[in-house]
């Protein structure tokens, strides 16, 4: 193995994947710093960019990853926003070392896709950030995603927000996408789910009832980082969806029993990655005893 260095963390050069441990120090973005490591393998990654001049004497190193595989990507489409996942930059006097390894990364990337099967994008694509059960919480509200459906309870609704009385559920099957809002001029970002037979607001996320906003640079990573997670469960339902309406009449209960062979079996280390980010999140009280048991025995019956 070797390994590359740079502002954000350090990018290690495995025999099958890309290994990216993000720095835990305050210039790196939050969501970087909740997401601490995540693993791509080179088969699914469709492009290396670099740039040796990417402005105030340092070089920038990014992938890109095939369709279907960066749940990051998909709550941010056609925009670009801090805190990229798959992207490192570092000083210029180490610009060579940078442009070495992202050219072995092309070959890396190369031999794995003429060699063997390509893994499933929308396995990756959950491999890459934490597993259900996932809370995100600000000064408006919370929203809990379980991994079959989203529950969203709004603080002090009053007035025109009376939509938001009670709170909602949204089931997976339901959601569409999971888009981030950048910040407006008043600092308020988060995230809003679009809803299958329900238009978009569009318009702004403190009263919309399907969507959930702070102005706290802690909470907005959170939820960021809550919009992956969703968005990265979200090809497996719309697949199940499809199956079962195809299927008139048909048994929607078989093709959920069918559902966890419909892949291959999670690896070890990844298994072990998940259940350690699930029990950080009920040592900080994020989840209970009882979930947390409940998702160990799940992510153990992968194995």
């Amino acid at each position: 193995m070797s390994d590359l260095s740079g502002h954000q963390g350090t990018w290690t050069f495995g025999a099958d994947a890309l290994h990216i441990d993000y720095a835990d120090r305050w210039r790196v973005h939050r969501l970087l710093r909740l997401l601490r490591r995540c693993t791509v393998p080179y088969a699914v990654v469709a492009g290396v960019d670099f740039q040796p001049d990417a402005g105030r004497k340092r070089w920038r190193l990014a992938v890109r990853l095939a369709d279907g595989a960066d749940p990051f990507g998909a709550s941010v489409p056609g925009a670009e926003e801090k805190g990229d996942p798959f992207e490192l930059t570092g000083p210029s006097e180490s610009v060579l070392t940078a442009e070495y390894q992202a050219d072995q990364l092309r070959v890396l990337a190369e031999g794995a896709q003429t060699t063997g099967a390509a893994p499933e994008p929308a396995e990756v694509a959950r491999s890459l950030v934490p597993a259900p059960p996932f809370k995100a919480y600000c000064d408006g509200g919370e929203a809990v995603f379980d991994g079959a459906e989203v529950r969203l309870h709004w603080k002090r609704p009053r007035g025109r927000d009376e939509q938001r009385r009670g709170g909602r559920v949204l089931p997976l099957d339901r959601l569409l996408r999971v888009e981030w809002v950048p910040a407006d001029q008043g600092g308020w970002a988060g995230i809003r789910f679009t809803v299958a037979g329900e238009p978009s607001s569009g318009g702004s996320i403190r009263k919309d009832p399907a969507a959930l906003g702070s102005q706290d640079g802690r909470e907005q990573a959170r939820l960021r980082l809550l919009a992956a997670v969703v968005n990265a469960h979200l090809p497996a339902a719309a697949g199940a969806g499809a199956a079962a309406g195809d299927r008139e009449g048909g048994a929607p209960e078989q093709a959920e029993a069918s559902a966890p062979d419909a892949g291959p079996r999670s690896e070890p280390e990844e298994i072990s990655r998940r259940i350690r980010e699930l029990a950080a999140l009920r040592d900080d009280g994020l989840v209970t005893e009882e979930e947390f048991a409940a998702k160990k025995a799940e992510l153990l019956r992968r194995l």
